[in-house]
């Protein structure tokens, strides 16, 4: 059963010298498997990338393309579209279907990404936001075949579509469980929340000072530090295969998590790099020492929005922490432009990235209840007995 919604307006403006957008008509809500997608299908969903190009870059069109081309799941991913009864979407999410949650004996459907998308914000416009969830959720709560909840990973405090989700069960009492908050070195220009809470400017400095005479002792010892960015225009590949291989030689590379270590994941840096490299909104950076290749990374910028992406260096330098001297070279960079949010997509913990960056940006994991009252029902008592477990395991009386 489709749900459906009157008449609305597209809100995003036309470019100069087009005719004004016409009115969206209904709305509604539908299921379409990856596999079965045709080539009107994807030509929407790019469309819906181009209006709502400044939000989660992992989720356009182009970057989701290559995480499902490369993934064991993608025939098991189905697309949840709100579009207009013309065919316009207006987001999409992209779900797995499981057997339960976790441990716990529920049937849910999970927000789907792929291992290197490091932010799972749903592709939606976000001026219909609210409009977007109401459908989707009311579609979820309609569909037969048992599931109770929506599990999501990887949202974002500040992200007008992930604070819609939230407002959406508040406004309709759904079940929402908050499971986990954390937060990443990132630089926010409008906190929201506890987002951009301001990393301690003394720390900064210190870690400034020290990195200065690693620079220094690093460039008396090896020679001349030299960074670079990949040219705009040329092809990337020299540069990732560069890439791959100082990567699988470190650490990750003996624990088999390397990118080189799988076809998956190898394939889907090579697809998103060069794809974003056409696209202009890929950036690659080196840092040498008198000529040796010690560090490089790669990062996203889509609209004001900067996403981190991957990070190798040569653990023959690592007294030099080579990390850690090229991504002040990247903050640098951004610091230098004040309109630009920059989300580092680091590990909570990492420290190579902690006091480089004068913000937090905090993310979020959640649960929310869909299907028939009883269903969500039973989501509140697992959900309940979940809590009492965790409680328990904390105190010491569980395993």
């Amino acid at each position: 059963m489709n749900s459906a919604v009157p008449n609305i307006v597209w809100e995003t403006a036309a470019p100069a010298g087009e005719a004004p957008v016409r009115p969206l008509g209904k709305l509604h809500a539908s299921l379409r498997s990856y596999a079965g997608l045709d080539a009107n299908d994807r030509e929407c969903w790019a469309e819906l990338t181009r209006h709502a190009a400044s939000s989660n870059i992992f989720v356009h069109d182009w970057f989701m393309e290559a995480a499902l081309a490369s993934s064991d799941h993608a025939g098991e991913i189905e697309l949840l579209v709100v579009a207009s009864d013309d065919g316009r979407w207006l987001g999409v999410l992209p779900l797995l279907s499981e057997g339960s949650l976790g441990r716990w004996p529920v049937r849910t459907f999970s927000l789907w990404s792929a291992t290197n998308q490091f932010l799972s914000t749903p592709l939606v416009l976000p001026q219909f936001a609210d409009r977007f969830w109401e459908i989707a959720l009311r579609h979820l709560d309609e569909r037969r075949g048992g599931h109770g909840a929506l599990y999501c990973r990887l949202l974002a405090a500040n992200d007008a579509v992930d604070e819609a989700l939230v407002a959406r069960c508040m406004t309709e009492g759904r079940p929402f469980f908050l499971l986990r908050s954390y937060d990443r070195a990132a630089k926010v220009t409008i906190p929201s929340g506890d987002c951009g809470k301001q990393v301690s400017k003394k720390s900064r400095r210190k870690l400034e000072s020290r990195l200065r005479n690693l620079s220094k002792r690093l460039a008396e010892e090896h020679g001349e530090l030299e960074f670079s960015l990949h040219p705009d225009g040329q092809a990337p590949d020299p540069w990732i295969d560069a890439f791959l291989k100082l990567e699988r030689t470190g650490w990750k590379g003996r624990a088999g998590s390397a990118l080189a270590c799988g076809d998956d994941t190898e394939a889907l840096f090579r697809a998103t790099i060069s794809r974003g490299c056409e696209m202009g909104v890929a950036n690659l950076a080196t840092l040498k020492a008198g000529g040796t290749t010690i560090a490089m990374t790669s990062w996203f910028v889509t609209g004001r929005q900067g996403f981190g992406f991957k990070m190798a260096y040569d653990e023959a330098f690592s007294a030099f922490a080579p990390g850690q001297l090229l991504m002040q070279h990247i903050a640098e960079l951004v610091e230098a432009q004040p309109e630009l949010d920059f989300d580092t997509c680091s590990s909570p913990d990492s420290q190579n990235t902690k006091y480089l960056w004068p913000d937090r940006r905090e993310l979020f994991d959640c649960v929310v209840g869909i299907g028939s009252p009883v269903r969500k029902l039973r989501l509140r008592l697992v959900m309940a007995l979940r809590a009492a477990w965790h409680r328990k395991r904390s105190d010491g009386g569980g395993s």
